[in-house]
């Protein structure tokens, strides 16, 4: 979302306001809920249009740029892009690095395969996921013990 929104930003012509606009929206992306989310939209814009330091050429742009931010990233179905709106999702992607590094060290070891290989190495991924989950999901624990 930051990589599309910069080229959005540069219309407002005041570097000084685009920095600090671009750090408003990684804020706005770090809300918990919806209701924080609208919130701090309004309540970054309500910042930049009630500024008297601001001059008028840079309001109006500020004015086309939160109009389109509007259409765009919150009105739509594209308004789910900040962090609280996936409680239990990631909001990086260590942990799909770290399987692909295990997939690299211990199946493919960082070489490409012809297909019939790949699949071959794909079943004894899968095989070996599968064995390993079963176990934690079903193992038995010390507080299970006390039931």
């Amino acid at each position: 979302m930051h990589c599309v929104i910069l080229p959005q930003i540069k219309i407002i012509k005041s570097k000084e306001i685009e920095k600090s606009l671009i750090k408003d929206i990684e804020e706005i992306q770090r809300s918990a809920n919806m209701y924080t989310f609208d919130k701090m939209i309004d309540l970054v814009e309500e910042k930049y249009f009630e500024s008297k330091a601001i001059e008028h050429t840079v309001i109006e742009s500020l004015k086309d740029f939160f109009s389109d931010f509007r259409s765009i990233w919150v009105h739509t179905k594209e308004k789910y892009w900040f962090e609280g709106a996936h409680p239990f999702g990631s909001s990086n992607n260590q942990g799909i690095e770290g399987q692909n590094r295990e997939i690299k060290a211990s199946f493919t070891f960082r070489r490409k395969m012809p297909l019939g290989s790949f699949f071959n190495c794909v079943l004894k991924m899968v095989h070996k996921w599968s064995n390993g989950h079963s176990q934690q999901v079903f193992k038995k624990t010390e507080a299970l013990d006390q039931f």
